[in-house]
């Protein structure tokens, strides 16, 4: 239950980092990396973007771990807009 909590208070405050002004207008992209996979997507689609996944080939960073984003994150970009992420994987 807390981490609900915390994830929906990140979300929320990412939001509201992000400046979404519900004009559809160009939005800032949140800093995802190093985030979890669900945690990073549940952040996008809060801020009004769509998320994309890749697998991070030869990744140190823990499974299921955010280790890069495109575009980088203070991107201003249109809502909507996909935001590809790079998956740690292991075994890879």
């Amino acid at each position: 239950m807390r981490r609900a909590v915390s994830t929906v208070t990140v979300v929320l405050l990412l939001v509201l980092l992000t400046g979404c002004n519900g004009e559809g207008g160009p939005i800032e992209v949140p800093d995802v990396v190093g985030l979890n996979e669900t945690e990073a997507v549940r952040a996008l689609e809060a801020a009004g973007l769509t998320a994309e996944a890749a697998v991070a080939a030869g990744a140190v960073e823990s499974h299921g771990t955010v280790v890069e984003q495109d575009p980088e994150p203070g991107s201003h970009v249109e809502v909507g807009s996909v935001v590809t992420l790079s998956i740690a994987r292991e075994g890879l």
